[in-house]
């Protein structure tokens, strides 16, 4: 009887452990968010680079095309800079 009473417990104690790392897993998990949508605009299409974060916290990036200058006909591509909310927005 006794190896049966163990054996249950062992059973119980690792379906807690188990829907606990499933429950930590979720909390535990990131979102992802889309922070800026590139159109068609002078705001840059096709992000092409990687991001460069400074020691302030703001990611700098290119685009392949867009921009507003005359003499690039909407194709030279953008710099663009996120900045982050204050208190980590």
């Amino acid at each position: 009887m006794r190896g049966k009473k163990s054996w249950i417990i062992l059973k119980a104690c690792s379906t807690i452990f188990t829907m606990t790392l499933l429950v930590t897993g979720a909390v535990a998990a990131p979102r992802e968010k889309i922070l800026h949508d590139f159109g068609n605009g002078s705001d840059g299409t096709l992000p092409s680079s990687a991001l460069i974060l400074d020691g302030s916290g703001n990611l700098y990036g290119t685009t392949y095309t867009g921009g507003t200058g005359s003499a690039c006909n909407q194709n030279c591509g953008t710099v663009f800079e996120l900045t982050p909310k204050a208190h980590g927005g």
